[in-house]
C-alpha cells in the first residue's frame, strides 16, 4: 500500500465501528506500522492518519504529551 492509501483506510476506520474494537485497534496499528495506545485513537486521529501516510513516528515522550495534564497517569516501562 501507499501512504496514501493507507492513510485513507484510516480515515474511513474513524466512521461508525462495525467491527470488534481489537480487530479495529489491530488494523489501526498495522497502518500506521507501529504500536497505537489507545488514547492516541481518541485524541490524535488526524496525526495517527498522518502517519499511516508518511510512517514518521513520533517519540515515546510525543505519546505521553497528548494525555490530558489534569488526569492521573502511570507509565510502566519494561525491558
Amino acid at each position: 500500500m501507499t501512504g496514501d492509501e493507507r492513510a485513507e483506510e484510516l480515515k474511513l476506520l474513524y466512521g461508525p465501528l462495525e467491527i470488534p474494537f481489537d480487530m479495529l485497534h489491530k488494523r489501526i496499528e498495522g497502518l500506521v506500522g507501529r504500536p497505537v495506545f489507545t488514547h492516541e485513537m481518541g485524541l490524535n486521529s488526524d496525526g495517527l492518519i498522518e502517519e499511516a501516510r508518511n510512517r514518521n513516528h513520533p517519540t515515546m515522550e510525543e505519546v505521553v504529551d497528548l494525555l490530558p495534564k489534569d488526569k492521573p497517569t502511570i507509565i510502566v516501562a519494561v525491558d
